[in-house]
């Protein structure tokens, strides 16, 4: 009776656990697009500072992500962003986030305001050219 009893409580509790162990935003490392002053950009995220995302601009001629290379990102400088105004690509550079996020340490970046939320375009990701 007692083992029915805990399997049955834990049964009730398994999806509370779940829920909460879920990530509803962009992570360190996770590539991004936001809303810049010019339009659409993507962006590697390198940290969060009070509920907002640091964003270093990917530089022009970055590699693709899906290309194994690793992305440019633009370490002088960062984008900061709520996190409901970006969009997660599905592809991360975990690497070279510990990289800027390091640097920002000791030389911290000029910092510029997001701008609103993008809406979601079906495609995925495309390379710029």
């Amino acid at each position: 009776m007692r083992f029915a009893i805990v399997w049955f409580l834990s049964l009730l509790l398994l999806p509370s656990l779940v829920i909460s162990r879920e990530d509803w935003g962009a992570r360190h490392g996770d590539i991004v697009h936001y809303q810049a002053s010019h339009g659409r950009d993507r962006g590697l995220v390198v940290g969060r500072s009070g509920g907002h995302l640091h964003i270093a601009p990917l530089a022009n001629g970055s590699p693709h992500p899906a290309s194994g290379l690793g992305v440019i990102a633009h370490s002088d400088r960062i984008v900061e962003a709520h996190p409901s105004n970006v969009i997660a690509t599905g592809y991360k550079d975990r690497g070279t986030a510990d990289h800027i996020a390091n640097e920002h340490r000791h030389d911290p970046p000029d910092i510029l305001e997001g701008g609103g939320p993008l809406h979601r375009r079906s495609g995925g990701m495309r390379s710029r050219r």
